[in-house]
Parts: C-alpha cells; structure tokens; sequence
C-alpha cells in the first residue's frame, strides 16, 4: 500500500511538472508570437560542397539561405546551425551563424568544414534555421545600421551562445561516400572508339567518341557519376552527379518523403553503333525501378530512361531528376572560408529561356546539363528546373515534377516512366547551344 501512494504521488508530481513546462511553452510561444517576424528566410540548398565523400577527408558543406518574401529580414532574427548528425564532427568556426539583413531575393550562404569519424559510417548533418533568442533581436534592433546588429550580437558572447532549439525549417543532407575518387580521372580514347558500356563489382559506364557517363557505388549501395566530354584525345571531368534522383511518396494516410535509388543489378548491351546500360534496383521499399541508359555514335549526348513500378498502392506527390552538381570555379582564385562566415551570393539570371524542362552551364568551352521530357509521368504534375544559383558557390543541374494540388495515387503493379537526357556539347560558343538537345 505504501508502495503505491508513492508510485501515485510520484505520478502527480510528474504530471503537475508537464502542465507547468506545457503552461510555460504556451506562455513563452504567446510572448514570441507577438515578436515573429512577418518574413522568413528559406533554405535553398544544404549539402556536402563536392557532393560526395571521400574516404576519411574531410567534408566541406555549404548552405545557401534564401529571403523569398517581398519584404526585407532584418538582423539576427534568425540562426542558422549546422548539426553534424552521424559519422561527422566539427572542426573550427562559428556552427550557429546569426543571419544578415537580407533584402527580397537576396541570398547569403554558410560553409563548414567538418571531419570524418572513424569506420564506415553513413555521414549525415543537417541545417536548422531557428528564431534567435530574443535578447539577441533586442540587441540588434537596438544598433544602428543594415548589419550592425550583427557586430552588437558577437560582442555578447555569452548571449551569442544561447540556444533557441526551435527549429523553423530543417534541411537534412546524407552524403555519399566512396573509397576511391575515380571522378577526376581521365580516359584515354581513340577516335575510332564505337560506343560502349561496361560494368564491374564497383562502376559501371557508358560512353560514345564525344560524351561518357561513369558511375560508382557509394557505402549506401546508391552511385554517384562523372560525367565526360571528349577534349582532343582524353576525356575531361566536367561534373558530378551526387545523386540517382529521388521519389516523394508515401503509403496512403501517411506524410510523404523522398526515397533514394539503391543500386542492385547491372546490365550491359554493345553493337558497333549502339551501346546500352540498364542499371535496376529499388526506390525505398515500395517501387522498383530500371535506369537504362543508351548511346550513338557521334552525338554529344547520352539517352536516359527510368521505368517506375510500384510494388504495393502508393501516393506520389514529387519525381526528382538525377542531379549534376558542378563545383564552384576556382580560376578567380577566391578562397573561400569554411568556419561559418557569412558570404553574400550573387543573383543571377538564366539565360535559357525554357527552363521548365531545360537546365544547364556553359564552363571551359563546353555546354553540359540535362533535358527532359514535357510529357508529364503522372497526372497533377508539374515540371520545373532546379534555381539558377550563384556559380561562384556552386551550380546545380536537374529537374523535379511536383504535384499541383494534391499527390497522384500509383496502384500496386502499375508502371510510369521519365525520360532525359544528359549532354555535353563541345567546343561551344554559347549556352544556348544546349537548345540543340531539348526533348519533346
């Protein structure tokens, strides 16, 4: 009996400890409601620099935040912290960054350099953006000028240092990792090479006399590719793909996410013109899936296919492309801090007209990217191209289908398909020269 007057009173005494924590939060949320900004920046990007890790180098991570609002945030009403997750740690610098002023459309971006653990990890961090606490805002709106809450803020250590856990938005990245980096590597061709496909334990690749694709399995059993283009008689590295693409579903009644490609069989099919490499495997649990990739002599491109087929009802609400990461160009001879600092990005335009089904980079002479077709792979989705960024920072290349209203239901059996291709155009005079492969 003793016993369990203690077991209930300890009870009551959790329970009166949760309604003051619970009355606190709602006090606490009622006072920061009266204070939210009417503006809140976006994360537009988070993700290893290179897109993919080596080994046990280090791994240096960029965020670019976004105001997308029409109206300016001001400084220091947010925080960006980047969190190494799994198989990472920090290094130096500032990991929780007061954000600048930032006008309609402005951007600003953070890099991180953080080290590799020991083993075979999967590696993984994330970037919250989180309202700063709010002695922090009343310290800057207290000092005079655009940025200079920000000097106010980081002469109060102490208050820099506190910690507003909640998280606005959060952007998580997983790195692929590699024990071997085959991407800078060359191949050495012959003008009279015919097209081909080959594969072994770890690559596979697919090539013509002017364009070839590489692909390697990374820790996660997914790959990541080079792609080439033919400059006299080797092949230059142009870019990276860091991922396989990706799929937003779900089962019904549940909140949809975005599944990776897992890399299981290989297939190769050679004739003296023509050469084909199927790559199949599954996206999550739920669809299977079979990349086929095909090449001809003498055109800069390489043909590309991914056939979908669920294996049980699922709601899609979002197809996303391969994408081709190019890294940031280095011939300026800018270098750029990896310790949190603030670096202000530039606001560029394309120059490609449709950019719904069309995204690609003129570097080196060489105009590369991706097509796809207009053709829709389900009903209620729509095409669109991945942001123009600033190319000092990084540049992507890909598209994504999402859904209009709401996702599209895929019965169990049922099989779609997305259509692309990958091209690399040399010597190239403009960008436009990319119009020459756009799909139909």
């Amino acid at each position: 009996m003793i016993l369990l007057k203690r077991i209930l009173c300890f009870k009551t005494l959790l329970t009166v400890l949760f309604c003051f924590s619970l009355l606190q939060k709602v006090i606490e949320t009622s006072a920061d409601k009266r204070q939210t900004p009417s503006t809140t920046p976006t994360i537009e990007y988070f993700g290893a620099e290179k897109g993919f890790a080596v080994g046990s180098d280090d791994v240096v991570f960029l965020a670019i935040v976004r105001n997308r609002t029409n109206g300016t945030i001001s400084a220091a009403l947010f925080r960006l912290r980047c969190y190494a997750v799994n198989g990472l740690d920090y290094t130096s610098g500032e990991t929780m960054p007061i954000l600048p002023e930032l006008a309609p459309n402005q951007a600003v971006a953070y890099r991180w350099r953080l080290s590799v653990s020991e083993g075979r990890q999967i590696l993984m961090a994330a970037a919250l953006l989180q309202k700063a606490p709010q002695v922090l805002r009343s310290i800057a709106a207290d000092a005079k000028g655009p940025n200079a809450g920000i000097v106010a803020v980081r002469q109060n250590p102490v208050l820099y240092s506190d910690s507003d856990s909640t998280a606005i938005q959060t952007s998580i990245a997983v790195v692929p990792r590699i024990y071997r980096n085959q991407t800078a590597e060359t191949i050495n061709i012959k003008s009279e090479d015919t097209p081909a496909a080959a594969a072994s334990s770890t690559t596979a690749s697919i090539m013509n006399n002017l364009v070839g694709i590489r692909f390697t399995r990374t820790n996660q059993k997914s790959a990541i590719f080079t792609l080439y283009a033919r400059k006299g008689t080797t092949w230059s590295a142009l870019a990276n793909g860091m991922s396989m693409g990706a799929v937003l579903a779900s089962e019904p009644g549940q909140k949809p996410w975005w599944e990776v490609f897992r890399w299981k069989e290989t297939q190769v099919f050679n004739e003296k013109d023509h050469a084909v490499l199927s790559l199949s495997g599954t996206y999550g649990n739920r669809l299977k899936a079979e990349m086929t990739f095909e090449a001809h002599r003498d055109y800069s491109a390489i043909d590309a296919k991914i056939r979908f087929t669920a294996m049980q009802t699922i709601q899609c609400s979002g197809i996303r492309l391969p994408e081709i990461l190019v890294e940031r160009d280095k011939k300026n001879g800018v270098q750029l801090r990896a310790d949190g600092t603030p670096i202000f990005c530039e606001n560029e335009v394309s120059l490609l007209a449709d950019s719904r089904t069309l995204s690609a980079v003129r570097r080196d002479a060489v105009t590369f990217g991706m097509t796809w077709s207009t053709a829709l792979p389900l009903n209620g989705l729509v095409w669109h191209a991945v942001p123009v960024q600033d190319s000092q920072l990084i540049t992507l290349i890909g598209g994504t289908a999402t859904a209009v209203n709401s996702s599209e239901t895929v019965l169990a059996g049922k099989s779609f398909e997305v259509n692309y291709r990958i091209f690399a155009y040399a010597p190239s005079a403009t960008i436009k020269d990319a119009f020459k492969f756009i799909q139909q």
